[in-house]
């Protein structure tokens, strides 16, 4: 069943100050705007119809025969199956091969590309890399389908298309939460340049019943105090300790990200305190750095150069958190292994030992969970994560106690040092 409703394109205005009149259309989950040739300023449009205009009379009548007229057309496209796997672009091209508007207009090009290069454009380069991983796979969906990313309109992405776009990234093994990445992103991508363009509104396809973007739990990526000593007490190589200590230095520092771990300078760190923006969310931090903290920056120091932590010959940080993931993952499964074999010696019965395979993140998530079984509030712990308070205008008029957040990274560290003290070595 196809619906019309006439729009007033504000988004193009003549020297005259007037807009051109098109057709709204939307058949199953296909919306397109088809032109009318009409002009009108806005006190010549109420919504329904045209006014206050010397060819008002003519113009009404038009525009009925013409919404006649695609009514039909569309009933006669449906019927012979040339909508069957129809975008929103080749709709409107059915329909204005059969219905024209009473002057032609020059046709709009809404490229996927050209709306991603707007979208990307001076952002950070983490932000332009995920952007752009997200635009190969575009490329790559269109290939699977004979067509070529560079002819993909904003028009062509609607609910079939986006949903044939799962499709094609499960059968490529991909997995729900990295296509929801993908799914966000051209989200963003159609948003940077919809506002103000009706034939983008009217086909917008993330809508309350348009696509909706799939996302799975997020897995729980915290250790116990157990797990966490088990960690710290493992008897490794040199080359692997360095991993450890570089994880238990973000864990002392309120989980901060190993990246900003690793740009933070020799400036950034006096008084005692770690100052540092963190580069995601652009935020200040302040953090009183514990004693167990800086024996660690101490050992690690850059000797020359402006950085506070030796990165150990990786020219870039990414290049350095890739490298300790690998190592966090080896480690973990050496402590596995050693609980296994222990588990065997002792004749134990039931379910055999665990460990996770941690990453970098997991500092950051156990920080908060250790802080939230010492029964810290959620408030301090939101301060310390540097989270807003649900309300980010309430958020600017508060003046954060760093003494409460400082007591509390020193009582999530006393606790952790206590369990590592009883924890045996692995």
């Amino acid at each position: 069943m196809a619906t019309t409703k006439l729009y007033l394109d504000t988004r193009s205005t003549l020297s005259d100050g007037t807009h051109p009149l098109k057709i709204g259309v939307s058949y199953k989950s296909l919306r397109t705007l088809i032109p009318l040739g009409i002009r009108l300023s806005k006190k010549q449009f109420n919504g329904t119809s045209v006014v206050a205009h010397p060819k008002k009379d003519f113009y009404n009548t038009f525009i009925k025969k013409r919404v006649v007229d695609i009514e039909v057309t569309l009933l006669e496209l449906s019927t012979s199956g040339a909508l069957r796997n129809a975008t929103a672009s080749q709709l409107k091209k059915l329909i204005l091969e059969k219905v024209s508007p009473l002057e032609q207009e020059p046709s709009v090009q809404y490229k996927f590309t050209d709306a991603a290069k707007k979208k990307i454009l001076g952002k950070k380069s983490r932000t332009c890399e995920i952007y752009n991983n997200t635009i190969a796979r575009v490329e790559k969906f269109c290939l699977s389908r004979k067509t070529h990313i560079d002819n993909l309109s904003l028009l062509d992405i609607d609910k079939e298309w986006l949903t044939l776009y799962e499709l094609w990234c499960r059968e490529n093994n991909d997995h729900t939460n990295t296509i929801s990445i993908d799914m966000r992103n051209i989200r963003a991508i159609y948003n940077e340049v919809k506002d103000g363009v009706p034939d983008l509104l009217i086909a917008y396809p993330f809508t309350r019943t348009g696509y909706k973007i799939k996302r799975e739990s997020t897995p729980f990526l915290s250790l116990t105090l157990e797990q966490l000593s088990l960690l710290h007490n493992h008897q490794c190589s040199n080359t692997d300790k360095i991993y450890i200590d570089m994880f238990f230095l973000s864990y002392y520092l309120i989980g901060i990200n190993i990246g900003d771990m690793c740009m933070a300078t020799k400036e950034n760190y006096y008084g005692g305190r770690l100052y540092y923006t963190r580069n995601k969310t652009a935020k200040l931090y302040s953090i009183l750095v514990h004693p167990e903290a800086k024996k660690l920056i101490e050992q690690y120091a850059t000797v020359n150069g402006p950085n506070l932590i030796n990165i150990h010959a990786c020219a870039r940080y990414e290049h350095f958190t890739q490298r300790m993931n690998k190592h966090l993952k080896k480690i973990c499964k050496h402590i596995e292994n050693n609980l296994v074999a222990e588990w065997e010696r002792n004749g134990k019965i039931g379910d055999k030992p665990t460990y996770p395979a941690i990453s970098t993140y997991w500092a950051r998530y156990t920080w908060a969970n250790v802080a939230h079984r010492l029964h810290i509030s959620k408030d301090i712990i939101s301060m310390a994560l540097g989270h807003s308070f649900g309300n980010k205008t309430t958020d600017i008029y508060i003046d954060y106690d760093l003494d409460q957040v400082d007591a509390a990274n020193k009582q999530v560290i006393e606790t952790t040092l206590s369990a590592i003290k009883k924890a045996p070595n692995v």
